[in-house]
């Protein structure tokens, strides 16, 4: 037995590797040598290689071994961290400027956008459930080159509440009895959480569920071991979604962040996905319409739906305004969130995408950006967009050996600057390089035969 191989047969007994299960791509091995091994979770950069077996991480080595005969790329001392994970997306597709313009990309065209622009996991938070949770679970079976898709499937809401304007099936609940057994049929699909939606003091366009009702899906999902995430609007409701045992909540509420409300999530150790890119971005692509010949953004947008940005001749002024509250409320809800970062709240990088001023896959990274304006440290913007997402979902994403090898390779330190996780030299799904020109030509813009919002 050569030293590698007696290395590899011990390393895969330690308890950290064998959580792993046996896949049919379980021979396919590859070494990264020569890399900077960025791990957001240690806060460490170590020069080094990684062994990957099959679709797990296998080893992180010192050096490259001599009699390795698998697969190797020597990455010159290119970043290495892991892949990117979008907590809040809504999949079927891109919208322009006043939703009139769409890129329909299905799900499965969205999960490869994704993968194109280093995203290798995203968790979708409303769409319909018959054909997410299928495509999931196909995926599960027999893989799938594209992102790993996460799923709430519907939404909870309310009668006429927010998620039944698009005319997309969801789920909608009107009491609290009737939301146990809402929340237990749901579980019998095994959603990866659950998504509801709560904001009783913010009902200018919509009614929202009342708070028993919200705190009847919250107990009756944890009875079944599902996290909950909900959508707020205000700070108060989103104290009482706390107050709840909600698992975490997504959007940023336009006003201070109160103390109460910090400390309350402090005690309860809530997850937060503020999505700063869905309350930031359409705005900002408008007043700076150069920043579409972004190279990253153009490979995974339509240059059709690209041009409707260009010319807002037709903007309609219910958008206008929207982009008016957008830069009035940026400073505060970047202030919420640099309160929350500087107290230790685990935030979770996510974007909206599917949204007007989102873009599937590269979005992401400007959420990342959005992050560190708001005041987290580039390793803090890292963590929220890999492990701790991966720690929220149960997933085994970082650099440790037993991690799934979903890898992300950059040209250039993301820790000088954040805005290098768009300068990709490889992504790496499952422990394969990934064609990206491939993966791009599948990215369609194709008519869907599901309903979109």
């Amino acid at each position: 037995m050569t030293p590698f191989a007696l290395l590899l047969a011990v390393l895969l007994l330690l308890p950290s590797g064998s959580s792993a299960q046996p896949t049919p791509d379980s021979t396919h091995r590859l070494l990264l040598t020569n890399a900077r091994l960025v791990n957001p979770e240690t806060k460490t950069v170590k020069r080094g290689a990684l062994y990957v077996e099959g679709e797990r991480i296998a080893a992180v080595l010192e050096e490259a071994p001599a009699d390795f005969d698998g697969r190797t790329l020597d990455l010159d001392g290119k970043w290495v961290l892991p892949g990117l994970v979008d907590a809040h997306v809504h999949s079927w597709g891109n919208a322009g400027p006043a939703f009139q313009e769409r890129q329909l990309l299905q799900t499965d065209g969205t999960a490869r956008a994704m993968l194109y622009a280093g995203v290798t996991a995203f968790l979708d938070l409303f769409s319909p459930e018959d054909y997410i949770f299928e495509l999931r679970n196909t995926q599960r079976r027999n893989g799938l080159r594209a992102a790993d898709i996460y799923a709430a499937g519907p939404v909870l809401t309310c009668p006429d509440g927010h998620g039944t304007e698009y005319g997309v099936p969801t789920r909608t609940v009107t009491s609290p009895d009737d939301a146990r057994q809402t929340v237990d049929s749901l579980a019998a699909r095994a959603p990866d959480v659950v998504k509801l939606v709560y904001h009783p003091y913010r009902t200018e366009r919509f009614p929202s569920m009342d708070r028993p009702t919200m705190r009847a899906i919250v107990d009756a999902a944890h009875r079944h071991d599902l996290k909950t995430v909900v959508h707020v609007e205000s700070w108060k409701g989103t104290h009482e979604t706390i107050a709840a045992g909600v698992d975490a909540i997504t959007h940023t509420p336009p006003a201070p962040l109160p103390d109460s409300t910090l400390s309350a999530m402090q005690a309860r150790g809530t997850a937060w996905i503020p999505t700063l890119a869905v309350h930031t971005e359409l705005s900002h692509l408008l007043e700076h319409p150069d920043r579409l010949q972004n190279d990253l953004l153009r490979a995974v947008a339509d240059s059709s739906l690209l041009a409707a940005y260009r010319d807002t001749s037709t903007v309609p002024s219910s958008i206008r305004e929207w982009m008016e509250r957008q830069s009035e409320h940026r400073p505060q809800r970047l202030d919420a969130v640099g309160s929350a970062a500087a107290a230790g709240l685990p935030l979770l990088a996510g974007t909206d995408a599917g949204n007007p001023g989102l873009f599937q896959g590269y979005s992401l990274h400007r959420e990342l950006v959005r992050l560190t304006q708001a005041g987290l440290s580039e390793w803090e913007a890292l963590a929220a967009a890999t492990t701790r997402p991966g720690r929220f979902l149960d997933a085994p994403i970082g650099l440790r050996p037993g991690d799934r090898a979903h890898l992300l390779v950059l040209n250039a330190s993301p820790l000088t600057d954040i805005r290098h996780t768009q300068h990709i030299h490889r992504v790496i799904s499952r422990g394969r390089v990934v064609d990206r020109s491939a993966v791009q030509d599948e990215i369609t813009s194709a008519v869907p035969d599901v309903p979109t919002p």
